[in-house]
């Protein structure tokens, strides 16, 4: 028995499993993982008005908030973890999210 039973969570879980280990995270297999086809997984997450891409992004969010707390990680290796092309577009991303910079997240500024 896995200790998160609700779908999304599940999903989410698997996501973070997959940056952590600097792997981009696949809907082939994460539905592989959970016991489904990609089809499936797609049907049960609309079912919960939700999308593999949403998920994604939510954890990816997370990820850089918890990981750009640690000052032994270089912007680049979040960047790189996160399955971002270049720096640049994780610069990109991260203002998006939070309205500022990356840099100006972990300085406080």
């Amino acid at each position: 028995l896995h200790p998160v039973d609700d779908l999304s969570q599940l999903v989410r879980f698997h996501i973070k499993e997959s940056f952590t280990r600097g792997v981009d995270p696949k809907a082939a297999s994460i539905a592989k993982n959970l016991g489904m086809s990609q089809r499936t997984l797609q049907r049960r997450l609309t079912a919960r008005e939700t999308t593999l891409k949403a998920l994604r992004e939510e954890v990816r969010r997370e990820l850089a908030l918890a990981w750009l707390g640690e000052p032994r990680m270089s912007l680049a290796e979040v960047a790189y973890l996160l399955g971002f092309s270049h720096p640049s577009a994780f610069h990109r991303a991260f203002k998006r999210w939070t309205g500022q910079t990356p840099a100006g997240f972990r300085t406080g500024k």
